[in-house]
């Protein structure tokens, strides 16, 4: 079993070491594997992160069934960057449209 990884949020993640907020401690299982997770965020939310992880990585290696562990989780890592990045474009995109809206409405 693997301890210790932290999920917090991102705009909070430098001040992990100074908080005094609860920390939920989580053991979950990604790809056969067991992880103890510690973050601020509740048992659930971290046990459906898990279960992302584990169902792309499970997808992955059905397509590349050769494939190392190790080789797994790095696609699966590119593949959730990838689809992290798109959304955020698209965020972007929606947020300037909204902004070109209000300017043509206000003059």
């Amino acid at each position: 079993m693997v301890e210790v990884f932290y999920i917090v949020q991102a705009k909070e993640a430098c001040y992990v070491q100074d908080r005094k907020d609860p920390i939920n401690r989580v053991t979950v299982e990604i790809f056969n594997e067991q992880y103890v997770v510690k973050g601020e965020e509740n048992s659930d939310y971290i046990q459906m992160l898990a279960a992302y992880v584990d169902r792309r990585m499970k997808m992955i290696q059905q397509r590349n069934s050769n494939l190392s562990n190790q080789r797994v989780a790095i696609l699966t890592a590119l593949n959730l960057a990838d689809e992290l990045n798109k959304l955020q474009e698209d965020y972007d995109q929606l947020i300037r449209n909204m902004e070109d809206e209000k300017k043509n409405r206000m003059g």
